[in-house]
């Protein structure tokens, strides 16, 4: 299967950035105009990993980048495809597909099964408007694991990764994200010398790392 994940675009939320790319307003009104399903956007390098059946799209949060987090593994899944029907998985399919590599690690690719897999966190899911997605991250605001560095308490999650319901919606490339205000401002250089180094793994967080 020949398959790329293309690039997430941002919600028309707040003041336009330059430099950064922003859904159409008919996507994001098509996007908005059914059930959909949030999850946490997570500060990583994008890692896409090809398995007998399944491709699993990932974050590597192998190194901090602008958060810190404390982690059940290496890798977090944020989506996977399906290749025998080319379709993306519903969260709750999703969710046993990462159960049974968890059981089966032998199954994955060595870097994969040497780091570890958990699925992104579930915020919420059903109908919203911009405003609503961004009120939510702004009163959510904090990570189901990101962690302040120095006093190791919660922090805030890097923002939201809004997504069409795949119990709903078949194999569709249409998302949107929305940035936490700190983020889009930009990190200092204080803050991202104190986020440099590795995130830390604690393998006592499952069954965390499947909600």
């Amino acid at each position: 299967m020949d398959f790329k994940y293309e690039k997430t675009l941002r919600f028309n939320v707040g003041n336009r950035l330059k430099g950064k790319s922003y859904l159409k307003p008919g996507d994001e009104r098509y996007l908005l105009s059914g059930r959909v399903i949030i999850e946490e956007k997570m500060d990583g390098r994008q890692a896409i990993f090809d398995t007998e059946r399944f491709i699993l799209c990932t974050e590597d949060l192998k190194d901090r980048r602008s958060v810190a987090y404390r982690i059940p593994a290496r890798f977090a899944v944020f989506e996977v495809v399906d290749k025998d029907v080319h379709l993306f998985v519903p969260r709750g399919e999703k969710k046993e597909v990462v159960r049974y590599f968890m059981a089966n690690r032998s199954l994955l690719p060595p870097q994969l099964s040497n780091g570890g897999i958990f699925l992104v966190p579930l915020i919420e899911t059903g109908k919203f408007t911009a405003n609503d997605l961004a009120n939510l991250v702004k009163d959510h605001g904090v990570s189901a694991y990101a962690m302040n560095p120095d006093t190791r308490e919660p922090s805030f999650m890097e923002g939201i990764v809004v997504k069409p319901d795949r119990d709903l919606l078949t194999m569709e490339q249409l998302r949107g994200k929305i940035v936490r205000t700190e983020f889009l401002e930009g990190m200092t250089s204080e803050q991202l010398r104190k986020s440099a180094g590795l995130n830390e793994i604690d393998r006592s967080l499952f069954p965390n790392g499947l909600r």
